[in-house]
């Protein structure tokens, strides 16, 4: 498991993302906003680094925990569920290979 903390998205350069990936990590987990903004940044951030993108999965903490909660216990403690559970998502994810055929 490797843990990092980074203000945002935006910060990271390409490289430095690719390198925190080629970690020997078999599933990555981003805990950060929306998916509508960076679901595919860090999907094509997995894939050129060769994990499968069936083994991403995207937290969405702001909307769902910081944003809601005026309590900042409460929202750190429901924050922290809510990657619990895309970890144990992830954990059971299978990677796929995409077919091609013809449609009739």
């Amino acid at each position: 498991m490797s843990k990092t903390t980074t203000i945002c998205v935006r910060s990271l350069t390409s490289k430095e993302l690719l390198k925190l990936l080629r970690e020997k990590l078999n599933a990555v987990v981003v805990a950060a906003c929306t998916p509508s903004l960076h679901y595919e940044t860090f999907a094509k951030a997995v894939e050129a680094a060769s994990l499968n993108r069936c083994k991403y999965e995207m937290a969405c903490i702001r909307e769902h925990s910081s944003w809601v909660h005026f309590n900042r216990k409460k929202a750190t403690e429901k924050a922290i569920r809510i990657i619990s559970v895309a970890v144990a998502k992830v954990s059971k994810n299978r990677a796929y290979e995409p077919i091609t055929g013809k449609v009739i």
